[in-house]
């Protein structure tokens, strides 16, 4: 292999290297959606209130 072969496939593996890192990075940070605050403070309201229901049956 001559020096600007060995250049040249240094060079190709260096893009697919960045491609599979970028597409990694892609695939993490769509791996689902995004919590809901409001649902997630619509749950913490029904626990709570049934919190409430359970303590006042019990007492």
């Amino acid at each position: 292999m001559t020096i600007f072969e060995t250049i040249f496939a240094i060079v190709l593996f260096g893009i697919l290297a960045a491609s599979v890192i970028d597409f990694v990075v892609f695939l993490w940070k769509n791996r689902g959606p995004a919590p809901d605050p409001k649902r997630e403070d619509f749950i913490r309201a029904l626990i709570a209130k049934r919190r409430r229901e359970l303590e006042a049956a019990e007492s």
